[in-house]
Formats: C-alpha cells, sequence, structure tokens
C-alpha cells in the first residue's frame, strides 16, 4: 500500500447476459502487470488497485480492503466505498443483498469479510493480551 490517505480499486464487471447475447465487446484493456487501463487506444487511466472482471470476491477483499481492517484495529479511520453507475456491480463487489437473504460465502463481498476479519482480529488481540480492552 501507498502512504497516501485516498486509494481507488477499479473493478471490471462482467458482461450481464444481455451484453453476452448482444455478442458485446470490452471497451478498456487492463495493462497487465501495471494498476492501469487503457481505453481505445490513446486514454490511460492509473488507480490504486485493478481488478479484472474474473476476480474472485475473496482476492478483491484481501487486494485492497483487509489492510484498512488492520488500520482499522490499529486506532485508525478507514472508509470504504463503492461507487458507480446502476448496474456496475456496487452493491455485489460491497457483499450485500437488497432484501437481506443469505450470501454464498464465495459470493460475499466486502461488508461481511470486513466484520468477520474485524471481530476475528479482537478476539485475537484479546486472547494474546487478556488485559487487552476496545469499545
Amino acid at each position: 500500500m501507498t502512504s497516501t490517505s485516498v486509494r481507488v480499486a477499479l473493478r471490471v464487471r462482467p458482461f450481464n447476459n444481455k451484453e453476452i447475447l448482444q455478442n458485446c465487446s470490452e471497451c478498456l484493456t487492463i495493462i497487465p502487470e501495471t494498476p492501469q487501463i487503457l481505453i481505445g487506444t490513446d486514454k490511460s487511466f492509473t488507480f490504486d488497485y485493478v481488478f479484472p472482471s474474473d476476480i474472485e470476491q475473496e482476492d478483491v477483499f484481501h487486494g485492497c480492503a483487509s489492510p484498512l481492517i488492520d488500520k482499522l484495529v490499529e486506532g485508525y479511520n478507514v472508509t470504504i466505498l463503492a461507487y458507480g453507475q446502476t448496474g456496475s456491480g456496487k452493491t455485489y463487489t460491497m457483499g450485500t443483498t437488497l432484501d437481506g437473504s443469505n450470501i454464498p460465502l464465495e459470493h460475499q463481498g466486502i461488508i461481511p469479510r470486513a466484520i468477520r476479519k474485524l471481530f476475528a482480529d479482537l478476539h485475537e488481540r484479546k486472547e494474546k493480551n487478556p488485559s487487552y480492552e476496545f469499545e
């Protein structure tokens, strides 16, 4: 992780069924081994993280969110937010459902994984140091 206060991650959404049926083509290219994308042939954009459309939820979490939970446990303030147009995958990436139904573990996103990690980390600290307290 860099030492800046704000980090930006880009996750490329896979095609939905309609886009597959319409034989749509990718409008961007991820530049290998870099956190950059190329739109067309002349517009490149650099981010802190770039995740391809076939990445697993767990890899997104470990790639950009898990280190923030470590900082949270150390006492720092952290914020994770998803931004994008309707249908771009914000709800899926964050790991919530609109109806509150259960999500299989492999599809759980950042929120449920962050909560599990937070409580596991706090429990681990308490086991290592019984006098450790948190409010």
